[in-house]
């Protein structure tokens, strides 16, 4: 995934992922994050590698790891204003998927972007808009 709208929603996903497992307790969490280093996951790689996290997830904890992605994609759904309309039981890679192709295709922000940009205190900063902000041609130019 290239593009800085691409880099920010595999940010977004890891954030996502942080968020989802610290609701189980820092002791899971610890353990969760050496599982995926013991197989070469880091902390900084869940975003972008997130359809092989959840496959090492729902393999070595089963319906554990099932409600850590789930709850990862709700999280997601969140940030994005997207429904949750689907279940620990779907298909959750296919979901992911499905969001993440959205996201890029319709240009899609989170949550935490647009709160940034309202707070920032010059509106006609380096990159006035959102869609300046996001622009494959603003970033080539710079």
């Amino acid at each position: 995934m290239r593009g800085p709208l691409g880099n920010y929603f595999q940010d977004t996903v890891g954030r996502c992922f942080n968020a989802a497992v610290d609701q189980l307790g820092p002791i899971v969490h610890e353990a969760i994050v050496d599982l995926l280093g013991k197989i070469g996951i880091h902390a900084k790689e869940i975003g972008p590698r997130f359809d092989e996290v959840s496959k090492v997830l729902i393999g070595a904890l089963g319906n554990v790891g099932r409600i850590i992605v789930y709850r990862t994609l709700v999280e997601v759904c969140d940030e994005y204003s997207f429904n949750v309309d689907f279940t620990p039981q779907d298909s959750l890679g296919e979901k992911f998927a499905f969001f993440e192709s959205r996201v890029l295709s319709d240009r899609l922000t989170p949550r935490r972007a647009r709160r940034a940009i309202l707070e920032d205190e010059s509106p006609t900063s380096q990159n006035g808009s959102i869609f300046e902000r996001f622009s494959i041609e603003s970033h080539r130019n710079s």
